[in-house]
């Protein structure tokens, strides 16, 4: 897995508890591509292969995703901190984060800093 080793940021709000039930990659997936929005996780047999949920996360984890939450409605944090770290450990540059991010590049490298 990719930015989950003991110095790897906290998840923030849901994202955690996702993390919990469908791995940190999964909840840092989620971040990525739905973050920032509230996301409603409707019941087991309405979510496809064509539901945002499956789309960001894979069946499986959407599977597990939607067993936890089935019918609630949860905000996904942008995890910025979070996702700078995960993008940086697969080799990406702060360039290349922060456009992928939409961020400021010096807000990139405090994150990979650490501060």
């Amino acid at each position: 897995m990719i930015g989950t080793g003991p110095d790897a940021p906290l998840l923030p709000g849901a994202l955690a508890e996702i993390a919990e039930v469908a791995g940190r990659d999964a909840a840092l997936q989620l971040a990525l591509h739905l973050g920032g929005a509230p996301l409603h996780i409707p019941k087991a047999n309405n979510v496809g292969p064509d539901h945002p949920l499956v789309r960001a996360v894979g069946a499986g984890a959407a599977r597990a995703i939607v067993a936890r939450f089935e019918g609630d409605n949860i905000d996904i944090p942008l995890a910025q901190r979070a996702l700078v770290v995960h993008l940086a450990s697969s080799g990406m540059s702060s360039l290349e984060i922060a456009r992928r991010l939409r961020m400021a590049v010096q807000a990139v490298r405090r994150y990979r800093r650490g501060k």
